[in-house]
């Protein structure tokens, strides 16, 4: 998938967020998701961070060292892990915080206003581009970047549908480029074996 191409799936991700949050009654707000302990409005606060975090284009990295968007998965993903635990537990908190500091207008909003205006910069700027991750030590590419969004707004996208009763429906593209990296993540040689039912190897699930 060209970088073009992943602005595309990504817009048209947050153009389904959109539709399905401006029917949502006060009761749909309130249901509970498969993401342990949040309800949708917990799930819209979570995933509506990136939108807005994308709507200002950041200032470029001069330097230091890359990560993938395998090596981020890697990194939140390690079983067993302290601080894995750590982070998902401060992520489902923060959730929580910004359906307080945000409430549900400015949470649609985000994923129409601050969407539109994302996908506008990402659009004309070259995959190579290389931005801080998170504020960190780290930098990663455009490219890269933009593989751990589409993820997050199509695994959500579907953790959205199952709370409000409705089959998995990303766009196309978006479910394939998922797929795509979330088949990166795992040991090569382990996913093959199993995937191929030479193994009964535990892989999946390969984010939690």
């Amino acid at each position: 998938m060209t970088d073009p191409d992943r602005v595309t799936a990504l817009a048209a991700c947050w153009e389904r967020w959109a539709e399905l949050g401006a029917a949502l009654t006060e009761a749909d707000w309130r249901r509970p998701t498969r993401c342990d302990g949040w309800d949708i409005e917990a799930l819209f606060a979570h995933h509506a961070g990136y939108p807005i975090a994308l709507r200002t284009r950041p200032a470029e990295a001069p330097g230091g060292a890359v990560v993938t968007a395998v090596d981020v998965l890697r990194g939140y993903n390690v079983p067993g892990s302290p601080e894995v635990e750590q982070v998902a537990a401060a992520v489902a908190d923060g959730a929580r915080r910004q359906v307080t500091a945000l409430g549900q207008e400015r949470l649609l909003a985000a994923f129409a206003e601050d969407a539109r205006a994302a996908t506008g910069w990402l659009a004309e700027t070259p995959g190579a581009t290389i931005f801080p991750w998170q504020g960190g030590p780290a930098s990663i590419m455009l490219a890269e970047a933009l593989r751990i969004a589409l993820m997050e707004a199509t695994v959500h996208l579907y953790d959205l549908q199952h709370a409000l009763g409705l089959p998995p429906d990303a766009p196309a593209s978006a479910a394939a480029e998922t797929a795509r990296l979330l088949a990166e993540v795992p040991d090569s040689a382990a996913f093959i074996e199993a995937a191929s039912g030479r193994s009964e190897d535990p892989v999946l699930p390969v984010i939690r």
